[in-house]
């Protein structure tokens, strides 16, 4: 309670001489969040007023092993997005930690992954590869199933179809086009009946002069 900008307390004496009207003042419940990480390095509880939503939750990192989420005392998976309403101590749980390294066998590149031991594997995205088609990834030779929960580091290596390249077909020639045979033969015939008519008037000219 508050009287003219004063907490009243317990202890505290009233020396009105008039009448005072007391006014009651909330303050906001903080509620803590407390983070045990299982061995990793130690986070610094988070404060939020209650009723507030968590919107986000820190990421810790453990050498050799894979953040699977923050757990509840009741083993149940906490997750952003909750609404606060209570003091909380969140545990960290580990897997873990397997690296899946894609050989692409001269493909385009396919980024790592790294998942926790008993996870599923998401399928990337076929990569491409100039004049080859995509069948699958192989894990020793055989194709891969990505049903299959990973439980070590592996290598999945592409597995490719060759791809027939198209005949194309040769240009047709028109078909008012004259082969360079035909044309030797037009030229030469041409030729000829040149020289056959020149000749021609030649001993017609000498003839006359002959008269």
């Amino acid at each position: 309670w508050v009287i003219d900008e004063t907490i009243i307390t317990p202890d505290t004496v009233f020396e009105f001489d008039e009448n005072k009207v007391a006014t009651i003042m909330y303050v906001d419940r903080i509620c803590t969040i407390t983070f045990d990480t299982d061995g990793a390095e130690e986070i610094a509880p988070m404060e939020l007023v209650y009723g507030s939503v968590v919107e986000s939750l820190p990421v810790p990192t453990k050498e050799g092993f894979f953040f699977d989420g923050w757990y509840t005392a009741d083993n149940e998976k906490y997750e952003a997005g909750q609404q606060l309403l209570d003091d909380i101590t969140l545990r960290a749980h580990w897997l873990v930690k397997c690296v899946v390294t894609f050989d692409t066998d001269g493909g385009s590149l396919v980024q790592t992954v790294t998942l926790g031991a008993g996870q599923l594997l998401n399928k990337p995205t076929n990569p491409t590869k100039e004049g080859y088609e995509f069948l699958y990834w192989t894990l020793n030779g055989e194709e891969f199933n990505f049903e299959t929960p990973v439980t070590a580091d592996m290598t999945l290596v592409a597995k490719w179809k060759e791809v027939a390249k198209p005949v194309e077909p040769e240009p047709e020639e028109p078909a008012n086009k004259i082969s360079g045979g035909v044309l030797a033969l037009i030229i030469s015939s041409s030729v000829v009946a040149a020289a056959g008519i020149g000749l021609l008037i030649f001993l017609i000219i000498r003839k006359k002069k002959l008269k």
